[in-house]
């Protein structure tokens, strides 16, 4: 109903209020943008200003149910309580319905890390010519002496590299910068 698309317009304002105000990366406002989906499809007719926590909490098993993670479901928490406490604070809402609704424990699953053993014959291979083999075999070197994230690995550019004090400029998360020798 006409209720509906007004929520929904609020959802609207809230993304770009984070894109233009926290400047979040496109990744984090596309995580926001599906979890805002979710709660407008689960929600139905409800009015958001009339959601209650209960109602929140039986969101959340049903998307556990579905088989979303715990993680996921903590992520999606997480942009729900940020969107209630923006609709409390610039368009007058009540109570935050997500706040204090916990999401299932996940098992944390840790890496796969290989030995040094693996590393040294990945490194000391047999060498070939090609460009790529080469390209390939400098950044598995670069990532592993120098403790790099994939992202910050392949955002790389020539102009990265400072031959003077070798070193380079690392772009890492949240636009932070940093020196790596």
């Amino acid at each position: 109903g006409c209720e509906n698309v007004k929520d929904e317009d609020l959802g609207r304002s809230w993304l770009e209020t984070l894109e233009h105000q926290r400047r979040l990366s496109r990744h984090t406002l596309e995580n926001y943008a599906r979890a805002l989906g979710l709660l407008f499809h689960l929600k139905e007719k409800t009015a958001l200003r009339d959601l209650e926590a209960q109602q929140v909490r039986r969101f959340v098993a049903q998307l556990h149910a579905r088989g979303l993670s715990g993680r996921t479901l903590a992520l999606t928490l997480s942009a729900w309580r940020g969107f209630f406490h923006w609709l409390a604070r610039h368009r007058g809402f009540a109570a935050n319905p997500a706040q204090g609704v916990r999401a299932p424990k996940s098992p944390r699953m840790l890496p796969k890390a290989l030995s040094v053993e693996q590393v040294q014959q990945l490194l000391e291979g047999p060498v070939a010519d090609a460009p790529a083999f080469l390209r390939d075999r400098a950044m598995f070197e670069l990532a592993y002496a120098c403790g790099l994230r994939a992202g910050e690995l392949i955002s790389l550019t020539p102009q990265s590299v400072d031959l003077d004090e070798e070193q380079l400029r690392i772009e890492g998360k949240g636009g932070r910068t940093r020196m790596v020798p």
